[in-house]
């Protein structure tokens, strides 16, 4: 786990997570992209050669940028359904979803 502090307190966080073949890196939330990419940079320098699975949502553009710029590439998809209507989120500072099976 990781945090980075800013101005204001709290600016970013994110976890490597071990699973049965690597690591999954989520949750990464970050106040911006800059800091997403010192959290993502600094949590895949401590698990070198390992393989890396991250859930960047769709709609974050410079979450995607930032994955395809540290080498990762899409191996599989995610439908995000809701029942009613889809939550309001804060998508452009969600870097790395917390749970593939509970987004």
């Amino acid at each position: 786990m990781l945090g980075l502090r800013g101005e204001h307190g709290l600016s970013g966080y994110g976890v490597a997570r071990p699973c049965r073949s690597g690591f999954k890196l989520g949750p990464v939330f970050a106040d911006n992209p800059d800091v997403a990419e010192r959290l993502i940079g600094s949590l895949l320098a401590a698990i070198p050669g390992e393989n890396v699975a991250l859930d960047v949502p769709e709609p974050n553009g410079a979450g995607l940028e930032l994955a395809a710029k540290f080498g990762l590439r899409e191996s599989f998809g995610c439908a995000r359904m809701y029942h009613g209507p889809a939550p309001a989120l804060p998508l452009d500072g969600i870097f790395g979803v917390t749970s593939f099976e509970f987004g």
